[in-house]
């Protein structure tokens, strides 16, 4: 967004007025770091534009015995691939160590 020569000037105006408007010299370095900080954030939530997040749901509004019979079948048959690749792999293992 910064590319847009309009919304970089804009930023940069921010950014000189408000540090125009704090002390100079400042002792404590993590006072100077925060105040920089919060001043980079500041213009750049008044210069570029924010999106508003949408409600997005996860979840299924209308939830029945086959999605539920569908759900339940699959995770047993990953179980089932994951049990039997584990026998798998430690039989592979135990031919390699004793071999």
């Amino acid at each position: 967004m910064l590319n847009d020569e309009s919304i970089r000037w804009l930023y940069t105006q921010r950014v000189k007025l408000h540090t125009s408007n704090t002390k100079e010299n400042e002792i404590d370095i993590e006072k100077e770091w925060k105040n920089l900080q919060n001043i980079l954030k500041l213009a750049a939530s008044e210069s570029l534009e924010t999106i508003k997040r949408r409600n997005r749901r996860k979840y299924l509004k209308i939830w029945d015995d086959q999605i539920k019979q569908v759900t339940e079948a699959k995770k047993n048959h990953i179980k089932i691939a994951e049990f039997k690749e584990t026998r798998r792999r430690t039989g592979v293992q135990k031919r390699h160590s004793t071999g």
